[in-house]
């Protein structure tokens, strides 16, 4: 496993503490204020819920984030072939000088420079 994956176990084991942690908080918080009184069915219930939909939320989260750390946006790949292409243009304008200097053709000083002489 990678390290970034570590991470978000990591990360994951100390939101789950984090959750469990207000979630004590918030009981105790509410007996606070309402002495000793529980929390009435339809509260608990609400509470239940708002439980489940963050623990989803947190889930599809963690999915978003594996899925953006796993694979180059396509941003990224564009950036990538644009650096690519003026590299290799500036190296053709560079051996067509030189060609010319030398009075040889670019194909010979591909060979010479063991570049590769077609499009592949």
């Amino acid at each position: 496993m990678s390290s970034e994956g570590t991470d978000i176990t990591k990360e994951s084991h100390v939101e789950t503490e984090k959750d469990e942690l207000f979630e004590t908080a918030l009981v105790e918080e509410h007996s606070k204020r309402r002495g000793s009184d529980p929390l009435t069915e339809v509260e608990q219930l609400k509470y239940q819920k708002l439980l489940e939909n963050e623990k989803n939320l947190d889930a599809e989260l963690e999915k978003l984030k594996q899925g953006l750390s796993s694979e180059p946006s396509k941003y990224e790949t564009m950036e990538c072939l644009h650096k690519y292409n003026a590299i290799k243009d500036a190296t053709q304008l560079v051996l067509g000088e030189l060609a010319k200097m030398h009075g040889v053709t670019v194909t010979s000083l591909h060979e010479e420079f063991g570049l590769p002489t077609t499009e592949d």
